[in-house]
């Protein structure tokens, strides 16, 4: 089974919907994604090159995301077995118990208008850019760090 199959069936489990985002249109999205967030002309991994990003680290960083996204509908692209695979899922107010049963990994999530964009990575940084960014850098200053 693939990590991308363990989120889809983690998100069934807690009540909401999942989906495997066809190849093609998460190629397109990852572009706009990249458009929008990440240095010009760059292929860097994606968190390396974002700009007007705040960051903060974070073991458990990632239990942070639910409140800045919301109940809404999101993407989440992670890299699966050296693929990058995106899922989009129907209810952001799932996440934390999601990630929660699954094994911990490197991922984005955004929305569809691209408002934000947050990164959990391997090395336990939260980091936001977009909408996301000013939100990071508030969660970091009321924490303290």
């Amino acid at each position: 089974m693939t990590l991308a199959n363990d989120i889809i069936q983690e998100v069934s489990r807690a009540g909401g919907a999942a989906s495997l985002v066809p190849q093609a249109e998460a190629d397109r999205l990852v572009a706009s994604v990249r458009s929008k967030f990440a240095e010009p002309g760059t292929q860097n991994i994606l968190w390396h090159c974002l700009v007007d990003s705040e960051s903060m680290h974070d073991p458990d960083g990632w239990k942070c995301i639910e409140p800045m996204i919301g109940g809404g509908e999101f993407f989440m692209l992670i890299k699966d077995y050296d693929r990058h695979r995106m899922v989009k899922i129907s209810r952001g107010d799932i996440l934390t118990v999601v990630l929660g049963e699954t094994v911990g990994f490197e991922f984005y999530v955004f929305d569809s208008e691209l408002n934000y964009l947050i990164c959990f990575n391997d090395h336990d940084m939260l980091i936001g850019a977009g909408q996301a960014a000013e939100w990071v850098r508030s969660l970091r200053e009321s924490l303290g760090r």
